[in-house]
């Protein structure tokens, strides 16, 4: 009889998290390279904006050449199937395009969340009263303390015939 096979635990992601558990990839990405991520391939919709009709599927991997990225070089070994006609002035400016859009989209997602903010706000911190506002309520506050008071009075009434 054969020994059973190890069980093992899961082997989790380990995540980009900050201190209060949010992810930080939000506000600041794990890599270096935003012209490929890191992964050595250029990604489609930036190879798009130099190769308009590129086709991921049909056409020949777009490698990163930026300065100070390598990750391109992973590539190396499948050479008949690469497209090194991205130069690295080129790669430096998908780069920069990549950047600015992430900056971006995370400016746009800061403002989104102030504008949710705002409207899960109380109301009286929205809504500033005018003159007017603040002299109805003061007559409806006075009218329901008169109503108060007067209730009272008649609550003791009762009381004091019972007795």
């Amino acid at each position: 009889m054969s020994d059973p096979l190890p069980q093992l635990p899961p082997s989790r992601v380990n995540r980009a998290r900050s201190g209060d558990g949010v992810d930080k990839e939000i506000w600041k990405p794990s890599w270096n390279c935003f012209c490929c991520q890191d992964t050595g391939r250029i990604h489609p919709h930036l190879v798009r904006l130099v190769i308009p009709e590129y086709d991921c599927d049909r056409d020949r991997i777009p490698v990163c050449q930026r300065l100070k990225c390598y990750e391109g070089s992973k590539w190396m070994h499948l050479k008949d199937n690469l497209d090194m006609r991205l130069t690295a002035a080129i790669c430096g400016e998908l780069d920069r395009i990549s950047r600015e859009d992430w900056n971006n989209t995370v400016k746009q997602k800061f403002l989104n969340i102030q504008e949710l903010a705002k409207k899960m706000a109380m109301p009286n911190q929205i809504y500033k009263r005018t003159e007017n506002d603040e002299r109805e309520v003061q007559l409806r506050k006075e009218q329901v303390q008169f109503e108060l008071d007067n209730f009272e009075a008649k609550e003791e009434e009762i009381f004091q015939e019972d007795i």
